[in-house]
């Protein structure tokens, strides 16, 4: 059964992809060192943002 998505679910998409720029971008500006541990904590927050965004896009395609 398809749930009906909200405008703050359609928004948290184009949020998500906002963050994961900025955090980009903060990463390339770390020095080696210290970033290779902000690199590790990086991939789960990769991860975890993924599995939200496919859990929206899959709600999204299911309602429309």
């Amino acid at each position: 059964m398809a749930r009906n998505i909200s405008e703050r679910d359609k928004a948290l998409t184009s949020e998500l992809e906002a963050i994961d720029a900025l955090c980009d971008q903060v990463l390339g500006k770390l020095p080696y060192e210290t970033s290779d541990i902000a690199r590790a904590y990086r991939a789960g927050q990769i991860m975890m943002a993924a599995l939200v965004k496919h859990d929206i896009l899959l709600r999204l395609h299911h309602t429309t």
